[in-house]
């Protein structure tokens, strides 16, 4: 019988949801409720395990954790990104690394929507200001209808955020890794370069994935392009936007405000430079995080499908990124 071994089960995902006696089923479970803090503590976890699901991001399934983990054949992710696991270290040891693609997008997609436009009404403002006795009818929103929305990375996350957008009523622009006729088409955008979109978006919402290629990808010249009116949103990684950059044009009014769910160090440290500005809206990594998503039911096909033999939703070895 397989060893499931749940590394990080805190703050709770598996336990107590349907997926915890799904996977009861499919072999001995053990639940760790709490993250995996340490390099230590996660090769303890995962000493006698088959099959590891990661719920977090924050478990990092290093070359040298993995070299600890001897039993180690696949990894579930309860999620898409596997930014935290060294692909190439698992190829080389035969481990497996399987995600939920697509499963969260829904509920990825409308977090982003819903960060650009709390930035652009100014909801905490408006409504700190309004619970204090104020009515700060005079505070400067705007709407997004008839506005441009540009979307960097058409995987399932962008392509669903475009379609919210034009719900909104706005214009939508892309860029991708590999865009074509044929998708622009299909979406009903246009692709244009990245210069070209980060001067024209009034709202620009980045969902690519991190990899290699994605890493630093909104530099500072990137965020130097903006209008003076745009809302910057990531729901991607923190990795893929120049942080540092992002708090100068933000500090410096050089921008309209950003909505944020990821960040270069997670979580946010107290203190942060972007926890001290009101032209910022954050969350805390959690636009995915809603009870109807699919990514848990689907974590536990790949487990079952793996068990029988035919394994689903394998990530390759050198990574994958949004198209």
């Amino acid at each position: 019988m397989a060893h499931i071994v749940v590394v990080d089960d805190g703050p709770p995902v598996i336990s107590g949801s349907a997926a915890e006696p799904a996977l009861r089923e499919l072999g001995q479970l053990t639940i760790y409720a709490s993250p995996a803090s340490t390099p230590e503590l996660l090769v303890e976890r995962l000493h006698n395990a088959d099959v590891a699901v990661a719920v977090y991001s924050t478990s990092r399934f290093t070359a040298e954790v993995l070299g600890q983990a001897s039993r180690l054949k696949l990894i579930a992710c309860v999620g898409v990104g596997v930014d935290h696991i060294d692909l190439a270290a698992c190829h080389r040891r035969g481990v497996l690394v399987a995600n939920t693609p697509g499963a969260n997008a829904d509920a990825v997609a409308e977090g982003a929507i819903t960060l650009a436009l709390a930035v652009a009404r100014r909801v905490p403002t408006v409504d700190r200001l309004t619970r204090q006795g104020a009515w700060p009818q005079g505070e400067p929103i705007t709407q997004l209808c008839g506005k441009t929305l540009g979307v960097i990375g058409t995987g399932h996350i962008g392509r669903r955020t475009v379609a919210l957008g034009r719900g909104l009523g706005m214009r939508v622009i892309a860029w991708s890794f590999h865009p074509s006729p044929e998708r622009a088409s299909e979406m009903g955008v246009e692709f244009m370069s990245l210069e070209e979109l980060m001067r024209t978006a009034d709202v620009v919402s980045i969902s690519v994935r991190r990899s290699p290629e994605s890493g630093g990808l909104i530099g500072r010249h990137l965020i130097g392009l903006m209008k003076p009116t745009a809302i910057l949103v990531n729901t991607a990684r923190g990795e893929v936007v120049d942080e540092e950059a992002l708090v100068e044009a933000l500090q410096q009014k050089r921008i309209r405000g950003a909505g944020l769910d990821v960040y270069s160090t997670e979580p946010l440290p107290a203190g942060h430079p972007l926890t001290r500005l009101d032209n910022v809206v954050l969350f805390p990594h959690n636009t995915g995080m809603t009870p109807e998503r699919q990514t848990k039911s689907m974590m536990v096909a790949n487990i079952r499908n793996y068990l029988a033999g035919h394994p689903t939703n394998l990530v390759a070895a050198g990574g994958t990124h949004s198209l």
